[in-house]
């Protein structure tokens, strides 16, 4: 049992936040190199990535480990990106803060195990990220074909 729900029911809530947050990060990222505010998706960007980390520490745990560090790595980063969105409202540097933070969350995301054994994907890049990668890289050979 964690939080009052098994472990199963746990590890889906983690697994539908940890997808969540990566297909409205694709759509945040999108918006930011089509110079597109989305507000809303944003909002939920943040909001999922931020509980997919937080869920994370409450699976069992023997010891502090690299997961660990990690998921508070990664919510110092979302710390930072939130506060440059929503209190110095992307203002001089809080601009390139929030670009990173969002890009570096974004690509976490996207990844590998993160260490926890919840086995949800979730990672500092991995293979969701190269299979885009290759992905867009195929995209521009066929068009540098034109």
């Amino acid at each position: 049992m964690i939080l009052g729900l098994s472990t199963s029911t746990f590890t889906s809530v983690h697994v539908a936040l940890s997808l969540i947050g990566i297909v409205s990060g694709v759509i945040v990222l999108y918006g930011m190199v089509r110079a597109t505010r989305l507000d809303g998706w944003t909002t939920l960007f943040l909001a999922t990535t931020v509980l997919t980390s937080v869920t994370a520490f409450f699976f069992p745990s023997t010891s502090f480990g690299p997961a660990h560090v990690v998921g508070v790595l990664s919510l110092v980063v979302l710390a930072a990106a939130i506060a440059a969105l929503y209190f110095f409202r992307l203002a001089g540097p809080w601009r390139w803060i929030y670009i990173v933070g969002a890009v570096l969350a974004a690509w976490r995301c996207g990844g590998r195990d993160c260490g926890t054994g919840c086995g949800c994907g979730t990672g500092w890049g991995g293979t969701r990220l190269r299979a885009n990668a290759a992905r867009m890289e195929s995209r521009v050979g066929s068009l540098g074909a034109i």
